[in-house]
């Protein structure tokens, strides 16, 4: 028997794979001490997002960091799409990821793959052997595929000689125990080596899954502490240790594990919330995959029957099982607004100006095929329909680039001191009761993020509401070029400033928060700051122009938003915005 515990990976969903440096030092002894066969660290990944922590990537300098103890084996995982997908092939990207065993803490990596994709994970798995790993591949989705799909991936995968555990995932928590013992029967009559089980819980049948895969003779199964994990979470290590003790297992020692739930891992259970509940258990049902039913939590925007009816949209959407953060704002965009008769008459403005001092024209940049302002129009049209979205400019060769794409344009004149200005003079040819301005700068604005600012907007309805969201680098921090957010406890602003704020004596970088620029206006507001003639004396020093609102008497709303911006500021930019574009078109599509 092999006990895995993967929760530094599968829990880092919820916590973007950043742990407490005591709950990973507690974390660890309590590994050692339980007797766990296996740690899985978390995944390696490329190429690096400065949202995730160092348990996203795993490299063999950061473990090498941790109090590590070699009473266990160390494990990591990788996507096999990323590796499939890796420009330089599949191969290179071990490479470049992977050194020898030899010299490396990990000596174990576990391949996740789809069962469409395992054809193209032998020279993987092969160059991971070569180098001198343990190599186990987890076939994820494999529940209700068909017999011979199933004996095809078996079959290419014992061929390959590389490979030791074939791993069976339940990803979407759906399989019972007859769905088990069909796929365990068809792979044991071709595949004779270690099997492994990985079971999700959103039918809350993770654990006695697991004991019935054991007693079909898999000899590799896993848990996270607590279950945590992406949607429902999986077995609890908790619960698994103690009746594999309870069954005969008696190397395995529970008693630390349980004290690690109750004094280190409750607490993030209770900010994070993660386990079963009825919007998993249909998602399961109808195969749907968990980070939707996880991100319409996270956004804490719908109502019970906004999420039921969105279930219901996802459900008869294309590939349902593969998550799509479009495929989810379009099933849910309808039911944002409530019922008909409560509707506010939204719009959204995007302001773009060619003589941008900084990149003049950068409105049109091409960017793999579309222009910049083509591409955040797009991303609006996610989150309102296309007939409620205008971009204000004062440039005939802007004007005429939208109305060839089909895009509502607005002129303004060229006078306008801001792109707020802008957005009054454009709002003067509209009907609607609330503005949003979304920077037309950000070919990867969120459709989420737009939507949650409307929404705390509809819940303060007489604030200017802003984005922001958190501060990764000290870099960022210090730059000028961004401006910091401090605010109280509930989200008012205190101020916003390019300075490097809020700090302590020795200037230190400890949490800050940078403003990501989607606005919403009451109608006053918006009409007080486009009527006044010059900016005003915060605004001039700082040029932040939200802070004209500020003086002008408007309390501000901040709204923590749920991913960076990415910003196309000067000529330098478009380089890492395409790279930044294509990274996220090979993920959604």
């Amino acid at each position: 028997m092999k006990l895995l515990d993967c929760t530094f990976r599968d829990g880092g969903y919820y916590t973007k794979w950043n742990f407490d440096s005591s709950v990973v030092n507690n974390y660890l002894k309590a590994m050692e001490s339980s007797n766990v066969d296996i740690v899985e660290i978390g995944f390696r990944y490329t190429p690096k997002k400065e949202e995730l922590g160092q348990f996203a990537y795993s490299s063999d300098d950061f473990i090498s960091s941790l109090p590590i103890s070699t009473s266990y084996d160390l494990a990591v995982m990788i996507n096999a799409k990323d590796f499939i997908t890796y420009p330089e092939g599949p191969k290179r990207c071990v490479q470049d990821l992977f050194g020898q065993c030899k010299d490396s803490p990990i000596n174990i990596v576990r391949i996740a793959s789809y069962i469409n994709q395992i054809n193209s994970c032998q020279s993987i798995a092969d160059t991971l052997r070569e180098m001198g790993y343990q190599v186990t591949l987890n076939v994820m989705q494999i529940a209700n595929k068909s017999e011979e799909s199933i004996k095809r991936a078996v079959e290419s995968i014992k061929s390959w000689e590389s490979v030791d555990v074939l791993y069976i995932a339940d990803s979407l928590g759906s399989m019972d125990k007859t769905e088990i013992d069909r796929v365990l029967d068809i792979s044991k009559d071709i595949w004779d080596g270690d099997i492994g089980f990985h079971g999700h819980n959103n039918k809350e049948n993770a654990l006695s899954n697991t004991f019935h895969s054991i007693d079909k003779n898999a000899n590799w199964v896993d848990g996270t502490i607590m279950g945590m994990g992406r949607g429902a979470g999986n077995t609890h290590m908790e619960h698994l240790i103690v009746d594999l003790k309870d069954r005969g297992f008696s190397q395995y020692n529970p008693k630390p594990i349980c004290s690690l739930v109750v004094n280190d891992f409750q607490n993030i259970y209770d900010k994070h919330l993660w386990g079963p509940n009825l919007y998993y258990h249909l998602s399961a049902t109808y195969g749907i995959h968990p980070t939707y039913i996880q991100d319409l939590l996270s956004l804490g925007i719908y109502s019970t029957e906004q999420i039921l009816a969105g279930i219901e949209n996802l459900r008869k959407a294309k590939n349902p099982n593969s998550f799509n953060k479009d495929v989810l704002t379009i099933s849910m965009v309808d039911h944002f607004v409530g019922e008909k008769e409560n509707i506010m008459n939204t719009k959204i403005i995007i302001p773009a100006r060619y003589k941008s001092s900084r990149f003049p024209g950068k409105s049109l940049v091409d960017l793999r095929g579309k222009s910049l302002i083509e591409r955040v129009w797009e991303r609006c049209c996610l989150a309102l329909p296309k007939e409620d979205v205008f971009v204000a400019t004062e440039d005939d060769s802007i004007r005429e680039h939208c109305e060839e794409r089909g895009i509502q344009v607005i002129m303004t004149t060229d006078k306008c001191l801001t792109g707020t200005d802008r957005v009054y003079e454009a709002s003067l040819n509209i009907d609607a009761d609330l503005i949003v301005n979304v920077q037309g700068d950000e070919p990867l604005v969120s459709p989420d993020d737009i939507l949650k600012v409307i929404n705390t907007y509809r819940e303060n309805p007489t604030y200017v509401c802003c984005g922001m969201c958190p501060i990764s680098f000290e870099d960022d921090f210090r730059s000028s070029s961004v401006p910091k957010v401090v605010t109280k406890d509930n989200g008012d602003l205190l101020y916003m400033s390019r300075a490097a704020i809020p700090t302590n004596k020795q200037l230190g970088f400890e949490k800050a928060m940078k403003q990501v620029c989607i606005y919403a206006f009451p109608q006053k507001a918006l009409k007080d700051f486009g009527q006044s003639k010059e900016k005003s004396r915060l605004e001039q020093i700082e040029d932040i122009e939200i802070l004209r609102f500020f003086e002008l008497g408007y309390n501000i709303k901040m709204v923590e938003t749920s991913q960076s911006s990415i910003a196309v500021d000067y000529p330098k930019d478009v380089e890492r915005v395409v790279k930044a574009i294509e990274e996220y078109e090979n993920i959604h599509g």
